[in-house]
């Protein structure tokens, strides 16, 4: 559903906000302005149409180049300093911190923060002090800051940490397929043929299962299921009638956990329910702390399953435990003989990897490489299931101006600072956010999809005659009024420095009703530079737009002479430019 844009929330102006919210305040781009001088701020950079966006300001008191984000600034400005700068120099000389106590050494500073990921611009300030903030620039997504040498971390680096790899476009999500082991406890009698083929593995629908074990029926949703609540509550009976037999009763009072008693401690003094953990031994020896009622060796637990792992490795074709992307990384040479089968996901052993793609080496942990940053190679800072390994068609696309890769963005996760360019391979560029390209959405030009035959038609015979021709391109301008973007049906790239000419065409059935839209959408294209033609099939009216880069013909569909209408423009355009 679209959201309408609002009008600017200052006192006395009636102008559009330069962002659409549905509860929160807009403001104009003038009074933006103004709310940044409150702030103590001014915008270096144009407003980025977002209020989570980040916008390149300078602080009006210390001179600092940061980004913040517009609803950061908000909340801030009335009870401290938006700019970082100033806070954290105002902090550090507080009597009750002490820090700023000796000039900091710059080239340490600048080190640590290129052990961090941050390209390092200079001290805040002069002579900068221990604990001063820096201003470092981070090499992931470019976002400028203002930060001290203990918090030098970018919040990009913490978000995202995207466990699950993300499902390949038609790939299947039915619990039919999801290869649960709780596929045989479907129950085919009570659920019908139709359930079957349709049920999401994540349904929270009621769904008729059977328990494999005893045969209990009950009634469960795929997301909620983990047991059958018969055998659970069964369980949980033994378990209190257990529970109530020790009661009063010490662990010198219970032959079975006296047996294994190794503790210091007096037996009859510690209770048999007692939940408090204390030294018990086993048949083979081990010594392990543990509860009194809980029985077995844990030792003796841990050896039997790093048996059947080993064993399990070193059978044929033996499938990693950890994940795909991690196994492929795994040093084939340097790790002697661990068995990269028998190694846990959250194994704390230090192992070779090497990065198939740059073939750097280094040593880390299972555990440790699927927490925080997950990234895939440290040298190059790319990321575990990234856009590039789960979809090397799309990373085929990206653009190497932007100013990530594809292998250090995810499939569906968000770009700060820049929307990323993709390249199609006819050579078409256009914008699209990760998670709508990954979700299908095509090259604007190439697809035709919402293009009518009359509209391709003007495409193929303007791109005969001029060498920059575009269809579907998404524009977006600070000087826009009625929106925040537009798409013209053709563009015309000038390549000579002049107005590049939008052509529109507003077919008597569907544009009807849309004089309004269609007379918007002329004045912001003008306003921002471009020159608009608009073929309006009979009998449309014409529109309210008067400007001597408005031009505005009467077309006739499919039946109309499409070349006359091609060289009245190709006229009209070289007037244009004289």
């Amino acid at each position: 559903m679209a959201v309408a844009q609002a009008v600017c929330q200052w006192e006395g102006c009636s102008e559009l906000g330069a962002f659409s919210t549905r509860t929160k305040p807009t403001w104009c781009l003038e009074h933006l302005g103004s709310l940044l001088n409150r702030a103590g701020l001014k915008a270096v950079d144009d407003f980025p149409g977002k209020v989570t966006a980040y916008w390149l300001t300078e602080c009006l008191v210390c001179g600092t180049v940061a980004h913040y984000r517009l609803d950061y600034i908000i909340e801030k400005m009335d009870s401290e300093k938006p700019c970082r700068a100033c806070f954290w120099w105002q902090w550090n000389r507080d009597p009750l911190v002490s820090r700023a106590t000796e000039v900091e050494d710059v080239n340490v500073v600048r080190q640590h923060a290129a052990e961090m990921g941050y390209e390092y611009l200079g001290a805040c300030f002069s002579p900068s002090m221990s604990g001063d903030p820096h201003r470092v620039q981070c090499r992931r997504c470019g976002k400028i800051e203002a930060r001290g040498v203990g918090n030098m971390a970018c919040s990009c680096r913490k978000s995202g940490t995207r466990r699950a790899p993300a499902r390949q476009p038609g790939a299947s999500n039915l619990f039919k397929d999801s290869g649960s082991k709780f596929l045989s406890w479907w129950d085919r009698d009570l659920n019908s043929e139709k359930d079957w083929l349709t049920t999401p593995s994540k349904a929270t629908r009621k769904i008729h299962w059977r328990c494999a074990d005893y045969g209990h029926k009950f009634v469960s949703s795929p997301a909620g299921l983990w047991n059958c609540p018969t055998c659970i509550e069964r369980r949980i009976s033994e378990y209190r009638k257990e529970t109530d037999s020790y009661a009063d009763k010490s662990v010198a009072d219970v032959p079975e956990i006296l047996a294994y008693w190794a503790d210091e401690r007096d037996p009859a003094t510690v209770a048999a329910n007692s939940r408090q953990q204390f030294v018990f031994t086993c048949e083979n020896g081990h010594k392990a702390r543990r509860a009194p009622r809980l029985r077995g060796c844990p030792i003796c637990r841990g050896q039997a399953t790093k048996r059947k792992n080993i064993e399990l490795a070193t059978t044929d074709n033996a499938p990693p435990r950890m994940g795909a992307e991690l196994a492929e990384q795994f040093h084939p040479n340097r790790n002697g003989k661990i068995l990269m089968a028998a190694l846990s996901p959250e194994s704390g052993r230090m192992v070779w990897w090497r990065d198939p793609n740059c073939g750097f080496e280094w040593q880390d942990t299972p555990g440790a490489r699927d927490k925080r940053e997950r990234l895939r190679c440290p040298r190059c800072e790319s990321i575990l299931d990234s856009l590039a390994y789960h979809y090397p068609d799309i990373a085929d696309e990206w653009s190497p101006s932007n100013p990530q890769t594809a292998w250090q963005v995810r499939p569906t996760g968000q770009t700060r600072g820049y929307t990323p360019e993709l390249v199609c391979k006819s050579g078409h560029r256009w914008q699209a956010t990760t998670a709508s390209r990954t979700n299908g959405s095509p090259c604007p030009e190439c697809s035709v999809a919402g293009k009518s035959k009359i509209e391709l038609a003007y495409l193929e015979a303007l791109s005969a005659i001029f060498p920059s021709v575009h269809s579907g391109l998404l524009i977006r301008s600070q000087k826009f009024t009625h929106a925040r973007a537009w798409r013209p049906d053709i563009v015309i790239e000038a390549d000579d420095g002049s107005r590049s000419v939008v052509v529109e065409y507003d077919g008597s059935y569907w544009h009807a009703e849309k004089s309004e839209t269609d007379t918007n959408k002329s004045l912001d294209l003008i306003a921002a530079d471009y020159n608009v033609v608009r073929l309006r099939e009979h009998p449309l009216g014409s529109l309210p737009v008067s400007s001597d880069h408005y031009l505005e013909l009467v077309a006739y569909g499919l039946t109309d002479d499409i070349s006359r209408i091609v060289a009245t423009i190709e006229d009209w355009m070289g007037k244009r430019q004289k």
